[in-house]
């Protein structure tokens, strides 16, 4: 196990039994009143530079981790309610162990441990923070034992269903050999670059980023089955559960300092809508695309282009790729009203949006897929409007396949990627700087598909002249019509271009659907369009 070292000054606030051992760490906190308010509580500090975890390692040492325990409503009824019907209490006692694949205790842990000002347990590892996953965290509750690993990138260990289930169902899974993989690359064992090694501290921290509510009444085996059975959930955490075993062939990083590319995203999404009171509950259709976003404040007007950065970093020894994006887009939605009726929300009904993945590393394999969990920043809009609105997006693991590079310190020239993931639209209550969570307004599950070509400056419009491409392209357009309330379109076709102007070909297949249900399928030849041909690059 790789443990972060350093020099520290432990301070124990509260005497407490089993320092030495980490058996019984916080004994008799339970003693105290279910009371944080120093700490940070996710229900009302909703913010638009944070993820959905809204962690926080403020005051905490290079060693240490802060504790939350978060159940059910009917496990902890008299707990200080947080989000995703999940109240947090005072545990009764919390041990600390090194484990296996068959879950076995194999022998405690040393830590420190102190209560902070807001009421929460601390730990402090006296050999630095676990990086994998053979250190357990257990935390007891009456007559409930509930675990969370030990790394998390954060610092900020919750242990709640969403952890119970990395136990359960992910450090359960692996093979004994797969397991000591993951604790030779975390150990950098064979003094060989790991990349991988950031997976396993990444992934027990962003499955605290779902936004997944808990039914009340659900006994700890049931929301951890209850998260089983979500599909974008399951097939996150297993994807990062195997992408935490190094693979056979890694590349060093994109070598490049830094590559900027402009990013071409799609988005089409199926939901549900309480916005408005007299369509509760309302079926919703939607789609997203990349925009160009101008801003005004008091620095000046500014244009935020969709764009994705990779950059490469040099760490300890180990090459790795890191990747950030900001992508404005606008949306169009369609409500599918019980009775088949439909009410459109055009662009204009929606302020521009951002789909902002937080920083993160990457591991590129064999030049050819670059993988990622990406965690999503959260959003608000309408802060000067009589309705303010906080968007979530739940993490989703990031599958890309890249162009070849000419040389090792060539950028990738082209990324491409598509992922599914949801989140919801939730109402906001404005108390200062500070936003409380009040209704949820929407649920969304989105399907999305995302190019990334490398940004180059220079482009002259007449460099195209004469030249031919091949086009594809998809189009979804929504309508009142009482007979046609939703149509996809399709098609292939060519690109002449010829002194700055585009003379398109193509044929296309339309799809449409009746509100009976009743779906319609027309194919179109031999259509052409003319197009003017300008420079929207941002300078490089």
């Amino acid at each position: 196990m790789r443990l972060s070292t350093g020099w520290i000054l432990l301070t124990s606030l509260v005497l407490v039994s089993g320092c030495g051992s980490g058996e019984d760490a916080i004994r008799g906190a339970r003693n105290q009143p279910n009371d944080f308010s120093g700490g940070t509580n996710p229900a009302d500090d909703f913010s638009s530079g944070s993820t959905g975890d809204s962690g926080s390692s403020a005051g905490l040492e290079a060693n240490e981790v802060r504790i939350t325990l978060e159940l059910p409503v009917e496990l902890a009824p008299e707990g200080e309610a947080t989000r995703r019907n999940l109240n947090r209490v005072a545990p009764d006692s919390i041990s600390v162990y090194r484990t296996n694949p068959a879950l076995q205790n194999l022998g405690n842990i040393a830590v420190d441990n102190h209560i902070d000002s807001s009421g929460t347990p601390v730990l402090s590892f006296a050999e630095g923070l676990p990086q994998g996953p053979d250190v357990i965290i257990e935390a007891s509750y009456g007559d409930l034992r509930i675990r969370a690993p030990a790394a998390d990138a954060d610092q900020d260990v919750k242990i709640n269903p969403f952890s119970e289930y990395l136990i359960r169902h992910t450090l359960a899974g692996y093979s004994n050999s797969e397991f000591q993989r993951i604790l030779d690359c975390v150990d950098n064992a064979q003094d060989e670059p790991c990349p991988n090694q950031h997976v396993w501290s990444e992934l027990a921290d962003q499955v605290q980023d779902f936004e997944i509510d808990i039914p009340t009444i659900a006994s700890l085996d049931d929301a951890v089955e209850l998260l089983a059975g979500r599909g974008d959930f399951f097939r996150y955490v297993s994807d990062m559960a195997d992408y935490a075993i190094p693979a056979g062939t890694t590349s060093d990083g994109i070598r490049a300092s830094s590559a900027d590319y402009n990013a071409v995203f799609m988005g089409v999404e199926l939901g549900q809508s309480f916005m408005e009171s007299s369509l509760q509950g309302a079926g919703q259709w939607g789609v997203r695309t990349s925009r160009t976003a101008t801003t005004t404040d008091a620095n000046g007007t500014s244009t935020t282009w969709p764009a994705l950065t990779l950059a490469s970093l040099d760490a300890f020894g180990i090459q790795m790729t890191a990747l950030a994006s900001d992508i404005p887009y606008g949306r169009k939605t369609l409500i599918h009203a019980a009775g088949n009726s439909f009410f459109t929300r055009g662009s204009g009904y929606w302020q521009t949006n951002s789909h902002a993945s937080a920083p993160a590393a990457a591991t590129l394999l064999a030049d050819t897929r670059l993988y990622s969990g990406r965690a999503m920043y959260q959003s608000i809009t309408g802060q000067d409007s009589a309705r303010i609105m906080g968007w979530t997006r739940n993490p989703w693991f990031m599958d890309a396949w890249v162009s070849p590079r000419e040389s090792e310190t060539s950028p990738v020239e082209q990324v491409m990627t598509g992922y599914f993931s949801a989140g919801k639209a939730i109402e906001l209550e404005a108390t200062g700087d500070q936003f409380r969570r009040k209704q949820i307004l929407e649920h969304h599950y989105l399907s999305a598909l995302e190019l990334d070509l490398i940004r180059a400056s220079g482009l002259d419009p007449e460099d195209l002249d004469g030249r031919r491409y091949h086009a594809m392209y998809l189009a979804i357009r929504f309508s009142d019509n009482t007979s046609t309330p939703v149509a996809i379109e399709t098609g292939l076709g060519d690109w002449q271009i010829t002194g700055g102007s585009i003379a398109q070909t193509r044929t296309s297949t339309t799809l449409s659907r009746a509100p009976d249900g009743s779906v319609n399928v027309t194919e179109s030849d031999g259509i052409t369009d003319t197009w003017t041909l300008s420079s929207g690059q941002p300078d490089s």
